[in-house]
C-alpha cells in the first residue's frame, strides 16, 4: 500500500500540466499513488495525463463530467488507498522532498495534520496590473503575519491563523474516512469547508516554514477570473452557510461560535470586495439577513461594515485617498495641504 495519495484534480491545464506531473513522479518519495481526476477538460489535459500514466503505473487517471476541483477532489478521495492525503492542483507544482518531508513528520512528531509553506509565482508577468498582485506578498507572508515559525502547535480553535487553502497540506485518511469529509460540490471556495471540517476535529499540527509549494498566479486561475465570474460570487455566502450548518449538526457551534463570528466578518469585507453591481444588492441583503439570523454583529450594523468595505475615505499627508472596492484614488486636498504648512510655521 502506498504511503501517500497524491490528488490532482484537473481542468484545463495543459499549459501548465507538465510541470505539475513532473514534480509528483519525481518525488523523493517513490512510494506514492498519483490520483488524476480529468475534470471534463477540453483541451489537451487528457491526452496529456494518458502520456504520462503510460511511463508510470502509479498514475490513475479519472474522467468526469466538468463539475470543479471539489467533485474531482472527492472522487480522488474515494479510490485513494494510501494513509496519508495530499493535493495539488494541475497548475502548481511542488519541490521534489515535499513528500518525503511531510511524510517524516507527520510519522516523528505523530501529529494529525502538516502543513507546509508555499512561494507565490506569477509566471505570466501580467499580474502586477490586477487587485491580485496586491494581494502576492500578503499571501507569502501570511504566516509571518500570525508569527507561526516552524513545530509543533495544539490546535486551540484559532482557524484563522492557518491557510484555508486545501493543497500544502498533509492528511491522515483515517480522520477523513472517520468522519465522512467531503468537499462541497459545485460551490467555489470549497476549500473554506473543508479546512473548517478538518481542523473542527484535530488536537496537534506541524507547520514547517519552509516553501515545499509552488503556487501559481495567472490570468486563468479561478481566484484571479472571480472578478468576471459575478454568478459565482454567492457561492461564497453559500459556504458561510454549509460552515455553520456543519458545526451545529455535530455540536461544536457552541465551542466555535466566537472563532465562526471572528471568520463571517473577515469573509464580508473578502466577499463584498470581489462585487461588482450586477451581484452587490443580492449579496449585501443576504448577508445582512444571516448576520441578523446568526447574531454575528451587536455592536455594530452589518451594513456600516459593509459600506466601510466598498467605500472608505482616509486623508493621507496632503491627498485624500479614496478607496472604491480595491481601487484607490489620490486627490490633492487644498484643506489638507494648508493645515500641514500652518503645523510647520
Amino acid at each position: 500500500m502506498p504511503k501517500i495519495s497524491v490528488i490532482i484534480p484537473v481542468y484545463n491545464a495543459e499549459k501548465y500540466l507538465r510541470q505539475c506531473l513532473d514534480s509528483v513522479i519525481n518525488q523523493m518519495l517513490k512510494d506514492i499513488e498519483i490520483i488524476c481526476v480529468n475534470d471534463g477538460s477540453t483541451d489537451n489535459s487528457l491526452l496529456i495525463l494518458n502520456g504520462y500514466a503510460a511511463q508510470d503505473s502509479r498514475i490513475i487517471i479519472i474522467n468526469q463530467e466538468n463539475q470543479g476541483p471539489g467533485v474531482a477532489r472527492n472522487k480522488g478521495l474515494e479510490i485513494a488507498k494510501a494513509e496519508y492525503i495530499t493535493f495539488v492542483d494541475s497548475d502548481d507544482w511542488i519541490e521534489l522532498n515535499t513528500c518525503e518531508v511531510f511524510l517524516n513528520i507527520m510519522e516523528t512528531e505523530n501529529v494529525d495534520l502538516v502543513i507546509g509553506h508555499l512561494d507565490v509565482i506569477d509566471i505570466e508577468k501580467e499580474i502586477d496590473k490586477t487587485y491580485m498582485y496586491e494581494r502576492l506578498e500578503e499571501i507569502k507572508n501570511y504566516y509571518n503575519k500570525y508569527k507561526i515559525k516552524s513545530g509543533k502547535y495544539k490546535f486551540t480553535g484559532n482557524f484563522l491563523q492557518y491557510r484555508s487553502a486545501a493543497w500544502c497540506k498533509l492528511y491522515k485518511k483515517s480522520i477523513i474516512d472517520r468522519y465522512n469529509f467531503r468537499f462541497p460540490k459545485g460551490l467555489i471556495n470549497e476549500d473554506e469547508a473543508w479546512h473548517w471540517y478538518y481542523f473542527s476535529v484535530i488536537e496537534t499540527l506541524y507547520f514547517i516554514d519552509e516553501p515545499l509549494y509552488k503556487r501559481t498566479i495567472h490570468k486563468d486561475t479561478l481566484m484571479y477570473n472571480l472578478t468576471m465570474k459575478q454568478e459565482k460570487i454567492m457561492d461564497m455566502v453559500y459556504i458561510l452557510e454549509i460552515i455553520r450548518d456543519y458545526l451545529i449538526r455535530n455540536d461544536l457551534y457552541t465551542k466555535y461560535q466566537s472563532q465562526y463570528r471572528d471568520y463571517f466578518i473577515v469573509m464580508v469585507d473578502v466577499i463584498i470586495s470581489r462585487c461588482d453591481k450586477t451581484c452587490r444588492k443580492k449579496v449585501v441583503a443576504r448577508l445582512e439577513e444571516l448576520a441578523k439570523n446568526y447574531h454575528i454583529i451587536k455592536e455594530k450594523r452589518l451594513s456600516s461594515r459593509i459600506f466601510e468595505t466598498i467605500l472608505s475615505i482616509k486623508n493621507e499627508n496632503i491627498h485624500k485617498v479614496i478607496c472604491i472596492l480595491g481601487l484607490k484614488i489620490k486627490i490633492r486636498s487644498k484643506k489638507l495641504e494648508h493645515r500641514i504648512l500652518e503645523k510647520q510655521k
